[in-house]
């Protein structure tokens, strides 16, 4: 199944039920801390949100990006004090909760772990194809990786970008500035076309 129908799935069956819920957050709310909250499995419904890692001398770094759909919790993050992670609303959002240590003796639980672990593979494959593009040597290289990637996913070889070019080199682990030139090569030389944020593939 695809993400969209495991989460709408799991949002029916779960969500009149006392360990679940459903919040609103407006833009730079804290939706949750890994810290705090380590039995719950959250799902987006709207919006969009940002995974942030604090680190030791307090600064903000950017991790990932959220959309409808996506469903993320502290079991995918090494948490462990002065290495806090935080997601947060990047514009207004919905937000399906659950608390996993609930489900184990509900009459419910069995149908609700069997989504909950089809969920788990499919991030456990988007982690490995983050990892895929992580490990290309160069920035030219995780640039055309991270691009194929999004053409395979939306099926077209024209589409937008889901974060900004800021977020999309943290992503890379690229710099940021490289990133750039790159970018702008790889259109001088006939591999893209780009407007914006929107990419057209030409290799």
């Amino acid at each position: 199944m695809e993400k969209a129908e495991l989460v709408n799935q799991l949002y029916e069956l779960l969500k009149k039920k006392p360990y679940c819920k459903v919040k609103r957050f407006k833009r730079s709310e804290v939706i949750t801390n890994y810290i705090r909250n380590r039995e719950m499995m959250h799902c987006m419904l709207s919006g969009q949100a940002n995974l942030v890692h604090y680190t030791r001398s307090g600064e903000e770094q950017f991790v990932e990006k959220y959309h409808r759909y996506d469903f993320f919790s502290e079991s995918f993050h090494e948490v462990i004090l002065n290495n806090e992670y935080s997601v947060v609303a990047k514009r207004e959002c919905a937000v399906f909760s659950v608390n996993l240590s609930e489900l184990k003796d509900r009459p419910e639980g069995q149908e609700a772990l069997a989504l909950l672990e089809e969920m788990m593979k499919i991030r456990i494959r988007e982690i490995s194809a983050h990892n895929t593009i992580l490990i290309q040597r160069t920035t030219r290289d995780k640039i055309r990786e991270y691009f194929n990637l999004l053409s395979r996913r939306m099926l077209t070889r024209e589409f937008e970008l889901p974060m900004s070019y800021t977020e999309m080199a943290v992503y890379l682990n690229a710099d940021r500035a490289a990133m750039t030139r790159e970018l702008t090569l790889l259109e001088k030389e006939g591999f893209i076309e780009k407007k914006g944020h929107k990419i057209r593939l030409l290799w």
